[in-house]
């Protein structure tokens, strides 16, 4: 088995940094001033501090901290456990650039705060389901049966190369030819 970091990059740190510190102000001040800082009652503001709490636990729990290949499968690792897809379902694997990436929107995910994941959108590969911790490194991967899904490891070559094993160069010739 393989194991590939996948770092955040800086403007995802200073996301999650800020949003941290605005969260926890936030429920800090709902706590201490409650009807006066928000003009709810202390119920209502403990309710929605707590939504914030739960969101942003949410998405450190589910970010990827790095991605596993193995014979069978493509494993994301996450705070609150593994994903794992078949690599059996893999039609194509795209080392793609920022430049590629272009205008891309999100459309249902998380833009930043402990990494980029959800639903993706661009005009040249329509809809992606992100796992990415960056925007750069960028390995898109078309599958049979999940659609399109980036990631973005810190070692995008290797990592692509990784994932041609030797039953499947006919797809993947060109990683196949600088093993």
């Amino acid at each position: 088995m393989k194991s590939f970091k996948a770092s955040l990059d800086l403007a995802s740190k200073i996301i999650t940094a800020i949003s941290g510190i605005l969260f926890i102000g936030i429920i800090i001040l709902i706590l201490l001033t409650g009807e006066e800082f928000i003009n709810v009652d202390k119920p209502t503001g403990l309710l929605m501090g707590s939504g914030l709490l739960i969101l942003f636990i949410g998405l450190y729990l589910y970010h990827p901290t790095e991605y596993l290949v193995d014979d069978s499968f493509l494993i994301i690792k996450r705070p609150i456990g593994k994903l794992k897809i078949e690599r059996r379902i893999f039609l194509k694997v795209n080392l793609v650039t920022k430049a590629e990436m272009g205008f891309t929107i999100r459309t249902f995910g998380n833009g930043g705060l402990f990494g980029y994941t959800g639903w993706f959108s661009n005009s040249l590969f329509g809809s992606m389901r992100w796992y990415a911790t960056q925007r750069k490194n960028f390995v898109l991967i078309e599958t049979s049966t999940s659609g399109k899904i980036v990631v973005t490891p810190d070692e995008q070559m290797d990592f692509a190369k990784s994932i041609a094993i030797n039953d499947t160069c006919e797809r993947f010739h060109d990683l196949c030819k600088s093993r």
